[in-house]
């Protein structure tokens, strides 16, 4: 026991100052994410709009603006806090008439945490888990969001080659209602392809499976230009269908790191 202790105390330093890279790594625009975290004293902001359009079903158009901020407390170890739809959207909703406008404002999103378990782990490069908590938002035109949401997932990242890789998520997420005091539970899986041209472009694409809402599925594309190793700029479009309707997506956004080494 003293052995197995005394072990742990000097691989466990090691272990937490293995992962850094000088290239910016980002949750965006990817829904599968980065098993890297932003490393120790970095501070990373990531953010960017999209916009929705659905021709039939409940033909909804959303306007959304999401924002995220990373800081690392060691190198494998991130602290996140978010701002997604719920922060900020619009939704016009055509059923009927007249249209049905939706305005969510709501305080902080998600909060949670991300572990960078492994690096270079055989077939997988990186190994994380992620996990986070999302909380109720407000509403106007007396709708309330009153669903807790905990999600725990599980990312990782296969090299194919230098400028091939490919990226997979899987995830369990749980919603808290208030009112009834019941809860769902959800199921997410992602896999992404990511190609790299050159030395600033990469494209991908991406499909999205959970058993939300019945079922959603989603099936992304884009492209990442990365200005600098602490600058990106990001666009993709994508489709999302589900039992109310078939959703048209575009996004724009961007990242930008702060190191403070």
């Amino acid at each position: 026991m003293k052995h197995l202790l005394s072990a742990l105390l000097i691989t466990l330093p090691i272990y937490l100052l293995a992962q850094y890279s000088e290239q910016i790594h980002t949750e965006r625009p990817l829904m599968t994410g980065n098993p890297f975290t932003v490393g120790k004293s970095v501070l990373q902001v990531e953010g960017g709009y999209t916009f929705g359009y659905s021709p039939v079903g409940a033909r909804i158009n959303t306007h959304t603006l999401e924002l995220l901020l990373r800081y690392g407390l060691t190198e494998r170890l991130e602290l996140y806090a978010g701002l997604d739809q719920n922060w900020w959207s619009f939704e016009q909703v055509r059923i009927g008439a007249p249209d049905r406008a939706l305005y969510n404002l709501g305080g902080l999103t998600n909060v949670g945490f991300k572990l960078n378990l492994f690096t270079d782990l055989g077939l997988i490069s990186n190994l994380s888990i992620q996990s986070e908590v999302r909380m109720p938002s407000v509403k106007y035109n007396n709708l309330v969001d009153s669903r807790y949401h905990s999600v725990s997932m599980l990312k990782g990242d296969i090299p194919i080659g230098k400028r091939w890789d490919i990226r997979m998520s899987a995830g369990l997420g749980f919603f808290f209602h208030e009112e009834s005091f019941g809860r769902e539970t959800v199921q997410y899986y992602a896999i992404a392809t990511t190609f790299d041209v050159g030395s600033h472009w990469t494209t991908w694409l991406e499909l999205n499976l959970s058993d939300y809402a019945a079922q959603t599925t989603g099936l992304r594309g884009g492209a990442i230009y990365r200005v600098r190793d602490n600058l990106q700029f990001d666009l993709s479009l994508g489709y999302v269908s589900d039992w109310l309707s078939n959703l048209y997506t575009g996004s724009v956004g961007a990242a930008y790191r702060l190191n403070w080494r």
